[in-house]
């Protein structure tokens, strides 16, 4: 099986014949050569020799070598080297390597420390770690910012290990106390990114409790508190308590510093995934204190898809109101969004479906655009018949009775209030006195309300008296979802307050028509095929 590997050199020229060469030159005197033939020992690590025997010669005259040279290239070979025999026990010759580093982490030179806290950092055998553990924690304090920057690196890669916990259990609380006093930049960042990985929670905290002062971080624990701020926002099980605090804090300092929220603005829409609405209400606020000319089109079609495959009706809500203030804030972009909302106007949540329709009128009624307006028209007159909220007819009604100008869009508009209601009369009485509805099948009436009302009925022997007549009218039933007389199905089950609305904008159709038909005769034609539905809305009303 391949081996992990943290160094890569290049290197054509090795042979295992070398490994004789190599031996003498480390057993000599020489630095020079010794450092020489570190390198070609560590090359030819590198490119698959083994060199077993190599090992005792490196810890009897390298290991006591002064030279900073000739250190850094023996933990590079101790960096690539097997520290385990066949069995999976630690070579005994690690005891030896084990006094050495532990010497380095205790050397007077700060350079020395730090290659061999670096070094620690590829290390992962417990056996050798547990013994240098008192030493790293003592680098947390070196008076050198370059030590204490290692020392906060090492931590963070023995607390990464599977035992990581075991070997420092507080190195979360040693961390969070050193990054509190810490000046440094980068031992910072180490820091804080050693918290963000194993001690979230800390993080958090370290972030919260310096929210004023985060401007004046320096750039590289900026970048890890943003990184933070996207990890949180795209993790789907954080605590929901957690998300609403954070979104605080991020709304605060959206009030101070919005120039710098505003390019974060797309991942903290990911937060949209957490299931719980107070956290969506939340970002949705947040994103729309932060819409710019630049972005707004990239929230815009997230909230687009977001919108498109939510079931949830609350939420649905939420988003076209917040798809709707987009528009309102950067009018360029209602185009782009109005005609996706009005596919809403046929479903089930008829509160957002009002919200819709009216957000369609506000456009119509404040766009400069002839062409966006004419297509917004167009696209409701064909969408109409799967409306099926009595308020939302009413009101798309008045749009089409106000805003269609033109003959074609009048034309439209009267064929759509037509095809809708179906053919009058919108009821007819049988023989047995039963109101029913020409445009459907003969069959008994579900649903149905009895009113009673008396005339005389001749009998046999010449006497009078009062009979019965049953009337049947329609109650108020929910509106067939395949069905395409919306307007009808409503009206029949008693709303002749949209009765009423379709009157009026019947009234305003056929008066416009007449301004802009150059065929009289049609106009006559449209305006009495108007007459025949009022009389039947009138004749309706007087059955019931």
């Amino acid at each position: 099986m391949d081996k992990p590997c943290t160094l890569m050199i290049h290197f054509k020229k090795g042979s295992a014949a070398m490994a004789n060469v190599i031996t003498s030159d480390l057993e000599g005197s020489d630095v020079a050569a010794k450092a020489e033939a570190m390198k070609r020992a560590v090359m030819l690590l590198l490119n698959g020799e083994t060199l077993p025997k190599l090992f005792i010669t490196v810890v009897r005259y390298v290991l006591p070598s002064e030279d900073h040279t000739i250190q850094k290239l023996l933990l590079l070979y101790l960096e690539i080297i097997d520290k385990r025999d066949p069995a999976g026990r630690v070579l005994p010759e690690m005891i030896l390597v084990c006094q050495n580093l532990h010497r380095n982490l205790r050397h007077p030179n700060e350079y020395i420390r730090s290659v061999t806290l670096r070094f620690r950092c590829r290390l992962s055998e417990r056996e050798i770690l547990e013994p240098l553990v008192p030493s790293i924690l003592e680098n947390l304090e070196h008076r050198h910012h370059f030590v204490r920057r290692h020392a906060l690196w090492a931590i963070s890669a023995i607390y990464r290990l599977r035992h990581g916990d075991q070997i420092i259990p507080d190195a979360p609380e040693l961390v969070e106390r050193a990054l509190a006093s810490e000046q440094d930049a980068s031992a910072r960042r180490n820091a804080f990114l050693m918290l963000c990985l194993w001690a979230q929670e800390r993080a958090l905290a370290h972030l919260f409790s310096n929210a004023q002062r985060v401007t004046q971080w320096p750039d590289l624990l900026q970048m890890a508190a943003v990184d933070l701020i996207r990890k949180v926002c795209r993790s789907p099980n954080r605590a929901d308590k957690g998300r609403l605090i954070l979104l605080d804090r991020l709304d605060e300092l959206r009030n101070s510093h919005r120039h710098v929220m505003v390019d974060v603005v797309t991942d903290v829409l990911r937060a949209l995934a957490s299931p719980n609405l107070d956290v969506k209400r939340k970002v949705l606020d947040l994103v729309l204190g932060l819409l710019t000319p630049r972005n707004v089109k990239e929230v815009v079609l997230y909230l687009k898809k977001e919108a498109g495959k939510t079931k949830s009706g609350e939420y649905r809500r939420m988003l076209l109101q917040a798809i709707h203030e987009c528009a309102v804030e950067v009018p360029k972009v209602a185009g782009s969004v109005v005609h996706l909302l009005m596919d809403f106007l046929g479903g089930t949540n008829a509160a957002a479906a009002v919200d819709v329709v009216l957000f369609v009128r506000e456009i119509i009624a404040t766009t400069t655009d002839p062409k966006l307006r004419a297509s917004m028209i167009r696209r409701l007159s064909d969408t109409f018949y799967r409306i099926r909220a009595s308020r939302v007819c009413s009101i798309a009604l008045s749009i089409l009775g106000e805003y269609s100008l033109s003959l074609s869009e009048v034309e439209r508009a009267i064929s759509t209030i037509k095809q809708c209601l179906g053919d009058p009369p919108l009821f007819t009485v049988s023989e047995d006195g039963e109101t029913t509805d020409p445009s459907k099948p003969a069959q008994p009436m579900v649903n149905s309300v009895t009113v009673s009302s008396r005339r005389p009925v001749v009998h046999a022997d010449g006497t009078l008296s009062a009979a019965n007549e049953a009337v049947s009218t329609p109650s108020v039933t929910p509106v067939s979802l395949a069905s395409t007389l919306n307007l009808r199905s409503l009206i029949l089950s008693g709303d002749f307050c949209l009765a009423a609305v379709v009157a009026c904008t019947l009234t305003k159709l056929v008066l416009r028509l007449q301004e802009v038909q150059p065929s009289k005769a049609e106009a006559k034609k449209a305006c009495t095929r108007a007459l025949l539905v009022m009389t039947s809305i009138l004749q309706l009303q007087s059955s019931s």
